[in-house]
């Protein structure tokens, strides 16, 4: 899997987790997707009452800061929530095709095999563009095929790489993106609203 930590995660500490407020961007409504096994799945069942890592893909991507980067986030995260295990009972990892005409079910399986992921990551597609549409427009993930002169699909989708962070009620609490997106930027990010909560949580008691 391609390694950008070298040459292109952003070298800086983030603030320590709690002493800072994310904004609640928007809410997230409910969608109906598909899992790895061809099932419906619901997204707030799949999420529960858990943080959650969104990202949004294809797995054809050409662009090495594009998808490859996204994933290479999301497993690096994956691989450090695996082995904590306040973050592992807390947190769940969401990564969902824009390209359903060829990522079905079985591809994204095969995906979720390659980059070893196992509890706590899901894999999802949908069965249309059509059924896609509303999901990436309420997180307002813009993605367009690019054609060629004489009008046929290069294959390519022109997207930018986004990762949201969604917080236990739903809400977008921070975007991540190209020049800004660090695995450890996010974890801070994912403790943070773990304390919010659990103070929200004791000041209801």
């Amino acid at each position: 899997m391609y390694d950008p930590s070298k040459t292109y995660i952003p070298a800086f500490k983030p603030p320590e987790p709690g002493t800072y407020v994310l904004p609640k961007i928007k809410k997230i409504y409910d969608h109906t997707l598909i899992n790895t096994k061809g099932e419906q799945v619901n997204l707030y069942k799949l999420k529960g009452n858990k943080v959650a890592v969104v990202s949004f893909i294809y797995t054809n991507c050409p662009e090495r800061y594009g998808c490859p980067l996204s994933n290479f986030i999301m497993n690096r995260l994956h691989e450090t929530i695996s082995i904590d295990p306040q973050l592992r009972n807390s947190v769940v990892l969401i990564t969902i095709s824009f390209d359903p005409e060829r990522d079905t079910p079985q591809v994204m399986a095969k995906y979720k095999q390659w980059l070893s992921a196992h509890e706590n990551w899901f894999f999802l597609t949908a069965a249309s563009i059509a059924e896609l549409e509303p999901i990436l427009e309420d997180f307002g993930q813009r993605v367009q095929k690019l054609y060629t002169k004489d009008g046929r699909w290069t294959g390519v989708y022109r997207h930018v790489l986004k990762i949201f962070l969604v917080d236990r009620d739903n809400y977008v609490r921070n975007i991540y993106s190209t020049g800004m997106v660090s695995v450890k930027l996010i974890l801070a990010d994912i403790k943070t609203l773990l304390l919010e909560s659990r103070l929200s949580d004791f000041s209801h008691h």
